[in-house]
């Protein structure tokens, strides 16, 4: 969960080191989550997913703390000279690099809550504008799906979703 968690940041690094060109293909982040719902064979993306997660587990090495710290050094660096309107090539295709991030922010939030529960430690105050940020997209998803009533009426305690529901 940690190897895979850290994909958020270091998909980043690698997609600057190789910029696009041309006009974006994917209109921002929830059109590039919304790619994840609608990509094809889901358990081969499962499968790949989980791949790749246990590949950059075993790079976390015997110290993964160190790792993490020296990877979002990296990408920050390299962050900290691109632009805003940086054309990157993800999975689901070209995106600028501020539509890309906030997708990268909904993965470790995310994350972030499955390693506090795996391991009893709770979340700081801090981490509470990723979350919200996690929250808003969570709910730009579910509208552009037709899913917003479903949610909103499940949040408020009026009925729940079912077992399968999923917006990713």
């Amino acid at each position: 969960l940690v190897g895979h968690t850290t994909r958020a940041i270091s998909t980043v690094g690698d997609y600057l080191e190789k910029p696009a060109k041309g006009e974006p293909e994917v209109a921002g982040p929830v059109a590039y989550l919304e790619s994840a719902l609608h990509q094809g064979d889901m358990a081969q993306i499962h499968a790949d997913v989980a791949r790749r997660g246990r590949e950059a587990g075993a790079a976390l090495g015997d110290d993964p703390a160190k790792h993490v710290d020296e990877l979002a050094a990296r990408v920050l660096e390299k962050a900290a000279v691109a632009s805003d309107d940086t054309l990157i090539v993800s999975r689901p295709g070209t995106i600028r690099l501020v539509h890309y991030l906030p997708t990268r922010t909904f993965e470790l939030a995310i994350h972030s809550l499955d390693i506090s529960r795996a391991t009893g430690v709770a979340m700081s105050p801090e981490f509470d504008e990723p979350l919200r940020s996690a929250g808003h997209l969570c709910i730009d998803v579910a509208q552009s799906e037709g899913r917003l009533a479903d949610v909103l009426m499940a949040t408020l305690g009026r009925g729940p979703l079912s077992e399968a529901f999923s917006l990713l």
